[in-house]
């Protein structure tokens, strides 16, 4: 039996398949690439959480292990993520949060690398989620000081762009969060374009030329 994604898997039946499905679905959405990312869901003492190491977007079950909430001990065979203590903070600062999803969206990056304002967009949509949108600055990746950092942000809003580094969002399901860093990611590349066509960003049109083919 194939343990990849499978479109028929369930939604809440099994927390693991809906790990699954939501790597896949990331992936496709080119939200990670490569072996980036991770991805956790809370349960009862512990988190579900990714492994280092692996393509979201072909997670198999042994590449999801379970690691102990207190004292951050994997409690199934394999190499957990190296921002497993960023989950774990998460988690401990918003009993809401039931979900989380770090990922690398390619366009937030690119804003991100060329200086410029994140959301900076004039759409209704933009203006109700940027509130949601809290910045950290640039910290190593897997450190305590990233994740307390993201812990304390993530108090205040469902999404940390963290620089340099890309995008954490909680939710009350994995759904929640991997539609939030899709939802911030489109914005980001309304953004682009849109300065692209403008010729407002020049590091921007240099990185993509003309715009053609966003």
């Amino acid at each position: 039996m194939d343990e990849g994604f499978d479109p028929r898997q369930s939604r809440g039946d099994d927390p693991v398949l809906d790990l699954i499905r939501v790597g896949r679905e990331a992936w496709i959405k080119g939200l990670v690439s490569g072996m980036s990312g991770n991805i956790s869901f809370r349960c009862a003492g512990y988190m579900l959480i990714t492994c280092s190491g692996v393509c979201k977007g072909r997670l198999q079950r042994k590449d999801v292990i379970r690691v102990d909430l207190q004292n951050q001990r994997a409690l199934d065979p394999g190499r957990m993520s190296s921002e497993a203590g960023m989950h774990q903070a998460v988690y401990h600062v918003c009993p809401q949060a039931q979900a989380i999803v770090h990922v690398h969206p390619v366009y937030l990056l690119v804003l991100d690398q060329t200086g410029a304002e994140l959301l900076d967009v004039d759409l209704f949509e933009a203006e109700q989620i940027r509130k949601e949108l809290i910045h950290v600055p640039a910290l190593p990746p897997g450190s305590e000081e990233l994740a307390q950092a993201v812990a304390e942000a993530a108090a205040s809003g469902r999404a940390v762009f963290m620089a340099k580094h890309g995008l954490t969002c909680w939710g009350e399901d994995l759904d929640q969060a991997v539609n939030l860093a899709e939802e911030l990611e489109v914005l980001a590349r309304i953004q682009v374009v849109s300065d692209v066509r403008r010729g407002k960003t020049s590091a921007v049109s240099s990185a993509f030329g003309n715009g053609s083919g966003m």
